[in-house]
This record gives C-alpha cells, structure tokens and sequence, in this order.
C-alpha cells in the first residue's frame, strides 16, 4: 500500500510540474526583442559590459524561435521551450531550454528588464532591456 502511495504521489508531481508556463504577452512576457547591457559572474564575479560599438540583441518569438545578433549579423538561432528545472532550488525560477546546443537558464521578466541565471557552474547572469 505504502509504495502504491509513494508512485501515485510521484507520479503526480512529475505530470503538474513537467512543463512551466509563462505570460507570453504583456509587460512580463519573455516573448521580445532584448538587447544586452551587461553581464556579470564567472568564477572571478567580474562584471563584463558589451563594446560600445557593438549592438548585441537577443529575440525571443511566439513560435519558440530564438536569435542572436550582434551587429545586426546572426551569431545564433534555434528553438527554446519552457521547461521544469528538476535540478534547481526548492523555489525555482521559470526555465527556458534552448536548443541547439540544450543550454538551461533560469529567468525573471520585470517590465523592460529580462535577467538569465546561467545554473551551469560559472553562474553567469544576463541582464537584457527589452527594445
């Protein structure tokens, strides 16, 4: 009876927390055009901010493409989704899966400001203003 229990309880957590849904419009929609203004962590926590002559943008669509860009020039594309990050903390951020090459960040929208947690181990975060 006791593993009946444990499997069904199992069993639903992973069917209500398999897939996160997040607003895909609105003013906390992750869906935009982003452009970088910073970048901070790595193993030295320094604070990395792109050239002054070089524009890098970052786009997320409906149809769950993505795209870099850094000078309007394509530097990548592929498709993302939402995702549940089995392996973050006990209250953890909305995840995004982004293929190729099958990267995980963690995300947080405010209005105009997207900030990425890299959960990887240099523990990157990307800060982005929506334009």
């Amino acid at each position: 009876m006791r593993s009946l229990l444990l499997g069904l309880s199992v069993l639903t957590v992973f069917v209500a927390c398999s897939k996160h849904s997040a607003p895909t419009s609105g003013k906390d929609s992750i869906i935009g055009h982003w452009r970088l203004i910073k970048v901070v962590g790595g193993f030295a926590g320094s604070t990395i901010y792109p050239p002054k002559d070089s524009v890098c943008t970052f786009s997320l669509n409906s149809d769950s493409t993505w795209q870099t860009m850094t000078n309007a020039r394509t530097t990548g594309s592929g498709t993302f989704a939402f995702v549940f990050n089995p392996g973050g903390p006990a209250d953890p951020l909305p995840t995004l899966m982004f293929t190729p090459p099958h990267l995980y960040y963690q995300y947080v929208v405010s209005h105009d400001t997207l900030t990425m947690h890299d959960p990887c181990c240099d523990l990157y975060v990307r800060t982005y203003v929506r334009y």
